[in-house]
């Protein structure tokens, strides 16, 4: 955190991953505009780092008067945070004409516009757009702190004693990682959950005019089936599966095109693989929860309805770690950039997950319940190891590492098929 003051850091305030970037990013650009879904702690940390704050949230007693004056929106000592900033759109271009040196502002936003000014365009270079998450294991207070992110990216792991049971890792997933659940019972935690979802989703309507019921269709087949192609078939038959008559194709990206900018999933893309029959590879965006809690709290579900769903179960726990990873690495402050994809192809081969860093390292990972799928998961990855080295002129280097994350457990092991790191996503900080 930065050594200057904090006039207004929010009392009770959790220090997150996020600090540390937007630091790094205040010192290099004149805008940080921070985007990211409702609920996830974007305002309170924008706080934690601004001088001075305009809100345009209030939009009966604040928004009218900066709408008539839209300079009075920029005026404070920088850093300067201006929230809820779409409320009146034009704001962005006026940042970029009269930011001056680096640090001036910072932006927040719960959904992304449409469209972007010309003139920002034209003046990217001056700021820069990043996304923010819920709260990770870490920050939630929850992980074990055995396994540093830094180490097995590095290709550091030390095997040895862990626990992890099913039971916790359910009533995580209930919670998820919604800054309003820090230190609350699970019950309560899980109630918050449901709230928070609820209150994002709503701006469907209340910000894209659209129908609420069919966004949280789509939201929760895509939260069923986290992992799993989303394309249109696929979508339509577990809409089906809710009872809910499935809208047009047209309609359907009509409404993934809004839970995109209203940041409540994400998009990961196939990884075209550097293998000898390319065109057996599948690379069309598969879609994800912003957060673990997403399937549970659409549903109504508390932990032990989980634990008798194994399917839904490894969903969500696919969502938590693709959380995590992304909490990581998507950002452009990151000790180790990258961006997440997946491996799919025509022989049946699955990876949950292909980390793609930026300095050309990359490193596999699947995600299981528990160590009875440990054997199974490292031969999926050796398959793929094997398909690799198949095609000599790819390239391609050795993984920087390989992980196989797990939802319970009792000991972390350096897996010798696949030359994987194995342990619980607790373990992770």
């Amino acid at each position: 955190m930065p050594s200057v003051s904090q006039p207004l850091k929010q009392s009770g305030y959790v220090n997150r991953k996020f600090d540390d970037d937007l630091d790094v990013l205040l010192k290099s650009f004149t805008i940080v505009e921070i985007e990211g879904v409702l609920g996830c702690g974007k305002t309170w940390t924008a706080l934690a780092h601004a001088q001075s704050a305009t809100t345009l949230g209030d939009t009966k007693m604040v928004l009218p008067i900066i709408q008539a004056n839209p300079h009075i929106a920029l005026t404070g000592v920088a850093p300067h945070l201006i929230d809820d900033w779409t409320n009146l759109p034009e704001l962005q271009e006026l940042m970029y004409r009269e930011s001056g040196r680096p640090g001036s502002y910072i932006s927040v936003s719960s959904h992304i516009p449409q469209t972007e000014d010309i003139y920002v365009r034209r003046h990217a270079a001056r700021g820069v757009k990043v996304r923010m998450r819920t709260c990770t294991i870490d920050e939630l207070g929850f992980s074990r702190r055995d396994v540093a992110w830094e180490d097995i990216v590095a290709g550091r792991f030390s095997p040895g004693s862990t626990t992890l049971e099913l039971e916790r890792t359910a009533r995580l997933i209930c919670s998820g990682g919604w800054p309003a659940g820090i230190g609350q019972e699970d019950e309560i935690a899980r109630q918050t959950a449901e709230c928070s979802v609820e209150e994002a989703i709503l701006q469907v309507s209340t910000v894209f005019k659209k129908k609420v019921p069919t966004a949280s269709a789509v939201l929760t087949a895509i939260a069923d089936g986290a992992g799993e192609d989303t394309n249109h078939p696929a979508l339509t038959k577990r809409i089906e599966q809710l009872g809910v008559k499935p809208p047009s194709r047209t309609t359907l990206s009509t409404y993934l095109g809004i839970l995109e900018r209203l940041c409540l999933i994400e998009r990961v893309q196939g990884w075209d693989a550097p293998i000898r029959s390319k065109s057996r590879v599948r690379t069309k965006p598969r879609y994800f929860p912003v957060d673990c809690s997403v399937s549970t709290s659409m549903r109504q579900l508390a932990a032990n309805d989980l634990l008798g769903n194994a399917p839904l179960f490894q969903a969500c726990l696919k969502s938590m770690v693709l959380h995590e990873l992304l909490c990581r690495v998507d950002s452009p402050a990151s000790k180790t950039p990258g961006r997440v994809c997946y491996y799919s192809d025509a022989d049946g081969l699955e990876i949950d997950f292909i980390l793609l860093f930026d300095d050309g390292s990359w490193a596999p990972i699947n995600v299981e319940l528990g160590e009875h799928q440990v054997t199974s998961s490292a031969k999926r990855i050796a398959r793929l190891y094997n398909k690799l080295a198949s095609n000599e002129g790819s390239g391609i280097r050795p993984p920087a590492f390989s992980a196989i994350i797990l939802g319970s457990a009792a000991k972390r092991s350096h897996e010798k098929i696949s030359d994987s790191f194995v342990f619980p996503i607790t373990d992770l900080y």
